[in-house]
């Protein structure tokens, strides 16, 4: 058998590598699409959470503000409370 001549061989050589080269860009790039969809789906849960979370908080201040109006003299007994007792933790000394 005659052996090829060393132009055809660098060309298939060449031609092998390039296509070796190929195949992995298509396997990083199928990885990184996979990737990217599991993260566009991590931030589409996470907005939904954060929207949730917000709706709540929101429900929680009006619910807040309602008893603060409706018993305004505890509200200030309870916040006198909690200044004093972090005040005493700031101040406590080992």
């Amino acid at each position: 058998m005659a052996e090829k001549a060393p132009a055809e061989a660098i060309a298939e050589k060449t031609t092998r590598s390039i296509t070796d080269a190929l195949e992995y860009l298509e396997d990083k790039l199928k990885v990184s699409q996979d990737t990217r969809e599991k993260i566009n789906g991590t931030i589409d849960r996470l907005q939904v959470i954060l929207e949730e979370a917000r709706d709540e908080a929101e429900d929680k201040t009006k619910v807040v503000r309602r008893q603060i109006r409706r018993h305004p003299g505890t509200s200030v007994a309870i916040a006198a409370a909690a200044g004093v007792v972090i005040g005493l933790l700031l101040t406590r000394r080992d």
